[in-house]
């Protein structure tokens, strides 16, 4: 693992799609009322993106990849949005007031993809811990 942006650490378990291999990078601090974004790039275009997030890792091998967040586990959930033409998407908002301290962070995207092996890909994880 290696730090990306800050506190952000690529977690790995990308599976790679028809054209390319997802990638998605964090931004932001992760503390109490500070932005924090999701940016994923090199995805299929126009398709549909799952964004799961949890604050456990489940590590649960998949369609020949690897779900990294306990998105079904307390404080997980999945999130169903758009990619744009170009293969792109950008999400962010605050963190809520109350977040506490040291509280971990995952988060990955499935995504359809036709022409990829059980027609999906995925991006590898993030993880952050919240200061």
């Amino acid at each position: 693992m290696f730090e990306l942006h800050g506190p952000w650490v690529d977690m790995g378990s990308p599976k790679a799609g028809s054209a390319a291999t997802p990638l998605l990078t964090g931004g932001g601090v992760p503390t109490a009322n500070a932005q924090i974004t999701l940016t994923l790039t090199d995805a299929p275009p126009s398709t549909v993106a799952y964004l799961l997030y949890g604050i456990q890792q489940l590590n649960l091998p998949y369609l020949s990849g690897n779900i990294v967040p306990d998105f079904a586990g307390p404080g997980g959930g999945l999130v169903i949005l758009p990619t744009d033409g170009l293969g792109q998407l950008t999400v962010g908002g605050p963190m809520p007031l109350d977040t506490p301290v040291g509280l971990p962070l995952y988060f990955q995207y499935w995504l359809d993809d036709p022409a990829a092996s059980f027609a999906v890909a995925a991006s590898n994880a993030v993880g952050a811990q919240t200061r």
